[in-house]
């Protein structure tokens, strides 16, 4: 049994923490994902869900069937409390976390355990030594998503709700534009376009190698962040949400996507 992969607009973006130069967010599914994956895959018919209280945890059991002999096949998983909202929802909540990773140990959006460390180039502002989002109303979404073929995540492109690219490609904290196009003519139709001049304004400033011997991690790291001037808290948050202590303890990936949040203060400050 396999469930394809999540598009972009099946997935959910989530702020975790805000900091002075920006926003950590975590990317995630709703149920409502799950239940129209199961209904597109196997036909809203051939499954069933079931729910049981063990020890005080709520767990969650999704039924696949399979054929007259083997039956419903089930895969469980449980779930954790919501915040309390005064209303009572807690338990719901809870239930409701328990499906979508009862979903999950099917294949349900698994893909998502594969994001990168998600950093957006937001606006914050501090308040009483807590950092908030300067506009409290600003939400995200993702525009573009695309995989490997071993089914993780290639990239990710994750936008604001008035367009703007805040991580991925093209992530400045503007707003994207498409160039106008100009109106043909006898005279544009056969000049080739023009590349130009790279300028002191324009030209983006210049770096450390990234990698090579006999340079190590820590490093490289260092000369990096001195040049484009990351602050370190950025670099202490991702390695805590990397659950390391040491450059060396990353994965390739890991490491990769370390020296391209640090290289993108040297963009902003170029």
């Amino acid at each position: 049994m396999k469930f394809r992969l999540l598009n972009a607009d099946e997935i959910e973006v989530k702020v975790k923490q805000v900091t002075e130069r920006g926003a950590v967010a975590l990317l995630y599914k709703t149920a409502r994902t799950d239940m129209a994956l199961l209904d597109e895959t196997i036909g809203a018919e051939n499954w069933q869900t079931d729910y049981r209280e063990i020890k005080g945890n709520m767990y969650c059991g999704i039924g696949i069937w399979f054929d007259s002999e083997r039956g419903y096949v089930w895969k469980w998983n449980c779930g954790t409390e919501s915040r309390e909202d005064g209303e009572g929802n807690e338990k719901k909540g809870e239930a409701s976390d328990a499906f979508k990773r009862a979903g999950t140990a099917w294949g349900i959006g698994r893909e998502l355990y594969t994001a990168p460390f998600i950093f957006l180039n937001v606006e914050t502002k501090e308040k009483n030594g807590k950092y908030y989002l300067a506009d409290k109303f600003q939400t995200f979404e993702v525009s573009e998503i695309t995989y490997n073929d071993n089914r993780t995540i290639k990239s990710v492109t994750i936008v604001d709700n008035h367009g703007t690219v805040v991580y991925g490609r093209g992530s400045s904290g503007k707003k994207r534009v498409q160039p106008a196009q100009p109106e043909p003519s006898a005279e544009t139709n056969t000049q080739q376009p023009v590349t130009p001049p790279k300028t002191a304004q324009n030209q983006a400033k210049p770096l450390p190698p990234i990698t090579g011997p006999p340079v190590d991690r820590r490093t490289t790291v260092n000369a990096l962040r001195a040049a484009s001037k990351c602050p370190s808290d950025a670099i202490v948050l991702f390695m805590h949400n990397c659950a390391v202590k040491s450059y060396d303890d990353l994965t390739e990936t890991q490491y990769i996507d370390l020296i391209n949040m640090i290289k993108s203060y040297a963009k902003e400050e170029g």
